[in-house]
């Protein structure tokens, strides 16, 4: 099904009433003109307007093993693999609230090859602009252990020594996180002014789920 927006009656925000002043003079080939999202009764809507004249927060993310998907409160399928359609379903309403967002799984049309090619020139403005960035990092690199093996740290040297200490018990392994593996994640956290780092909670035991670490 293709990605449509949805013509749903804005909510009331000073950002919404100065993007329908200045709708008649928008170009549609303007870098800062893209579709966000955010969800109305517990349903995505899309909707179009300017990265300087909405507030909103960004996602950077890494795809994983993707297929399509059917996700619940998404009406129509996702590009996705399993752990990041949970993290959508389960995770993602409570971070945003009623607020605008936007993800490119979900705001850009994943079909459309040439929205695709479009959005990369929107991305240095998508995250300069958002007034957060979540990072969504991924259920790999530290395990249950390392967090038990650190557990009641009296500081922060503390913490490092402990941690390292487990290290060897796993080898490289440890260090390895695909989310810090990737050379567009690490533009986007460049780019971003504020960044939240969050896990799923369907993805980890981690004691710092979905908890800001700035």
């Amino acid at each position: 099904m293709p990605l449509t927006v949805q013509n749903s009656p804005p909510l009331a925000t000073e950002a919404t009433r100065s993007n329908e002043e200045d709708s008649l003079n928008l170009n549609p080939n303007d870098p800062r003109l893209v579709k966000f999202a955010r969800f109305v009764n517990g349903r995505l809507e899309l909707f179009t307007a300017m990265t300087d004249k909405e507030d909103y927060v960004a996602f950077s993310h890494v795809w994983g093993d993707w297929e399509w998907r059917r996700v619940p409160g998404i009406p129509y399928e996702v590009k996705v693999w399993q752990e990041k359609a949970d993290f959508i379903a389960n995770d993602l309403p409570e971070l945003v609230g009623d607020g605008a967002f936007w993800m490119d799984t979900l705001t850009v049309d994943q079909r459309d090859e040439k929205e695709v090619l479009a959005i990369v020139d929107s991305i240095p403005a998508i995250f300069k602009m958002a007034k957060r960035t979540i990072a969504v990092r991924e259920p790999d690199g530290l395990y249950d252990c390392c967090v038990k093996a650190v557990e009641g740290f009296k500081d922060f040297t503390d913490f490092g020594t402990r941690l390292i200490e487990h290290h060897d018990k796993h080898g490289d392994d440890v260090w390895v996180e695909s989310y810090l593996q990737r050379l567009w994640t690490l533009q986007e956290c460049l780019l971003s002014k504020n960044i939240q780092f969050v896990v799923g909670k369907s993805s980890m035991s981690f004691w710092f789920v979905n908890k800001p670490q700035n």
